[in-house]
């Protein structure tokens, strides 16, 4: 059981939502940083996972540019090739930039941001399952990589 997380649909999803993130904003990049934010916190669509900071969400999008672009490799390789070794670096990479995101919560963000259940049938808590992991789903790909 992988606790509802599909890497096909995880992958594959972020894909095709690049080109309509890139639409509202300057490039794909952009345009993943933009959708990650808002699966946390975006008022809009009455979203918050847990409060987010000028500061903190300066820092988070610098860490989700950077995180595109590693992404983005992993990502192409995987596609083009769909071997074993491709999924496996790809999924590293997952882990490695939830490791990376966690590392950034304060305690109590980190409480809130463990604990949320999304609506699953909502697009905007579509994003939150597309972009991060819950502590079971990152042990599950954890075992997928040893």
């Amino acid at each position: 059981m992988q606790d509802d997380y599909d890497f096909e649909f995880k992958t594959s999803s972020v894909d095709i939502y690049l080109k309509g993130w890139a639409k509202h904003n300057t490039s794909e990049e952009g345009g993943y940083v933009y959708y990650k934010l808002s699966a946390l916190n975006n008022k809009e669509r009455d979203v918050e996972v847990f409060e987010i900071s000028k500061a903190q969400k300066d820092k988070f999008s610098a860490l989700f540019r950077t995180q595109y672009k590693e992404w983005k490799a992993a990502f192409d390789e995987y596609k083009k090739s769909k071997t074993y070794r491709s999924r496996n670096d790809m999924i590293k990479v997952l882990i490695k930039h939830e490791e990376e995101f966690r590392k950034q919560l304060t305690d109590v963000q980190k409480k809130k941001y463990l604990s949320y259940n999304p609506n699953r049938t909502l697009d905007h808590n579509l994003a939150f399952t597309r972009h991060f992991m819950n502590d079971s789903q990152l042990s599950y790909y954890k075992k997928q990589v040893i």
